[in-house]
């Protein structure tokens, strides 16, 4: 069964298209959420030998599908959270739109070398 997470585009902080994969950024409770559309040739299981070899922020923490009210941005996805222990160390900066973003950007050019 896969995870399916509701949002609705006035949730969306932020979106772009980067290797042909889409990106949103959404804010949670407590930290900035970045989602990067998954490729069809991908595993749903973040719990796979092939992600752990990603370098993404924390690992992955989400992956199933996104359902909005703009079909645009519905669809498969991986996310990953800023809100690890790292990322409460007394003095750490805090993660910024704009440093999420770049994270989409590195994680998408990831994932179409697979």
């Amino acid at each position: 069964m896969q995870l399916v997470k509701d949002i609705s585009v006035n949730d969306i902080l932020e979106d772009g298209v980067v290797e042909g994969l889409r990106y949103i950024i959404l804010k949670s409770e407590f930290s900035l959420n970045g989602y990067i559309e998954r490729p069809d040739n991908l595993p749903e299981e973040v719990d796979n030998e092939l992600y752990w070899s990603l370098d993404v922020h924390g690992r992955f923490s989400f992956s199933g599908y996104i359902r909005c009210n703009d079909s645009n941005f519905s669809g498969s996805y991986l996310g990953f959270d800023t809100v690890h222990d790292i990322d409460k160390i007394p003095g750490s900066a805090a993660w910024t739109v704009k440093d999420v973003q770049l994270e989409c950007i590195h994680v998408a050019e990831q994932l179409k070398e697979l």
